[in-house]
């Protein structure tokens, strides 16, 4: 099949430039599954399994039972990057609720039997199930959710994780038993089996890739994303956690302060402006810059660590929502399976 003529020119306007507000009235009722699982899987991984960046929600939970976790994250990241190389979509996606099941199954099991090898054993097969579920709702994020919902997920998948690590050491000293954060999971994971047995019951409004070229041009995005993710989920919050002189939770209360000014700012902007998406980009890499410049003069001046995190937080929030937002755009409307795995294993390298 041929390569699609398309006016680069006019699509990347169209893709940078938001000609209508994105309203949270256009969120459709249809799609509330992808909608949700979307949000409760990133919250599920970021908060939980991935182990980069300085300022996630760790719990003991996985550590405990595992060790060292970087292994099973390799694991996670292969095969999840597989399945959309070997499967069309309209067939893993729906067959997400069997991963979520057996992700279930063993995640109440090793809470029963506690650390040791079963447990190791239970958890290697589970992880390639938490693979298949992140990469489905990775696809049905960028082939099924429209403009507005895809903005506004992503609003909730970056605001909804930092609130819980904000929280963290209030839920960290109760005494409930069982844990506040292995009852968040299970809960996650139960809501995860209804949005996706829907999913599976509604197999049919999956859309397919095809085997097309998106034009050359196109791919000027990827190293974006590889910059955007590199500085803002590693190397921004790696420089964060070098500073000394003040308590991890004062650094962490202005960086969440930070992220919660960037969101509103984005809101801001995109319902009183309909502001350019490429602009806000931009707003991101400034914020980016001045923080790592005000990093430079902390040690003539302490109290610059704190401008650096809420300067770091504000480019979080603006560049990951927008980047999201950007790539989304443009795979749902090449249809290209080449650049939707192009951009996914370059994220992935990233991490």
């Amino acid at each position: 099949m041929g390569v699609h003529k398309i006016d680069l020119k006019g699509f990347f306007r169209l893709a940078f430039q938001v000609t209508n507000k994105l309203s949270i009235k256009a969120v459709t009722r249809e799609n509330l599954p992808y909608f949700w699982g979307w949000i409760a899987v990133s919250i599920w991984l970021y908060a939980y399994f991935l182990p980069m960046g300085g300022f996630t929600l760790k719990v003991s939970l996985f550590e405990e039972i595992v060790g060292d976790t970087t292994f099973y994250f390799y694991v996670m990241l292969v095969s999840g990057s597989l399945i959309p190389l070997l499967f069309d979509g309209k067939k893993f996606v729906p067959a997400s609720f069997y991963s979520v099941i057996v992700s279930l199954v063993c995640f109440i099991s090793v809470l029963f039997l506690g650390p040791g090898i079963p447990s190791k054993i239970i958890m290697l097969i589970a992880v390639p199930c938490i693979g298949h579920i992140f990469i489905a709702h990775v696809y049905a994020f960028f082939m099924v959710l429209n403009n507005s919902e895809k903005f506004y997920s992503m609003i909730l998948v970056v605001l909804f994780p930092r609130v819980l690590m904000y929280i963290k050491p209030i839920l960290s000293s109760t005494q409930i038993k069982p844990h506040p954060f292995a009852i968040l999971i299970f809960f996650i994971m139960i809501t995860l089996a209804f949005s996706t047995y829907f999913i599976k019951s509604r197999a049919d409004t999956v859309p397919s890739f095809q085997k097309v070229k998106a034009p050359i041009k196109a791919y000027s995005l990827m190293p974006v994303i590889f910059i955007v993710f590199a500085l803002n989920d590693v190397i921004a919050p790696a420089a964060l956690q070098q500073m000394s002189g003040f308590a991890n939770s004062q650094i962490e209360s202005y960086y969440f302060g930070g992220i919660l000014a960037g969101l509103a700012v984005i809101l801001f902007l995109q319902a009183r402006f309909s502001m350019n998406i490429c602009i806000m980009l931009n707003l991101s890499f400034a914020f980016l810059a001045l923080g790592f410049v005000v990093d430079i003069v902390r040690m003539q001046y302490p109290d610059a660590r704190l401008v650096s995190a809420v300067c770091f937080g504000v480019a979080y929030s603006i560049g990951i929502v927008n980047i999201y937002y950007i790539a989304g755009f443009m795979i749902k409307k090449f249809r290209s399976i080449y650049f939707y795995l192009a951009g996914f294993l370059i994220s992935s390298l990233c991490y």
